[in-house]
């Protein structure tokens, strides 16, 4: 009995934790969300400038 009892408190702290755990990314995915596309653009940008960058940077001596 009190070998059923412990495995079900383990269980059940065991899904709490996930569930807490879980919240914790849904929510850190909330507050992330609206700043995800200017990341991107901000990414999708370097990579296009950067030969652009690298050329300039070799005509006026690589200062």
């Amino acid at each position: 009995m009190l070998n059923n009892e412990a495995f079900y408190n383990r269980a059940i702290n065991t899904a709490l934790r996930i569930a807490f755990f879980a919240l914790l990314v849904v929510w850190s995915f909330k507050i992330i969300e609206p700043f995800i596309i200017i990341v991107l653009w901000g990414i999708i940008i370097a990579v296009v400038i950067f030969p652009i960058f690298e050329k300039l940077a070799s005509l006026i001596g690589n200062r």
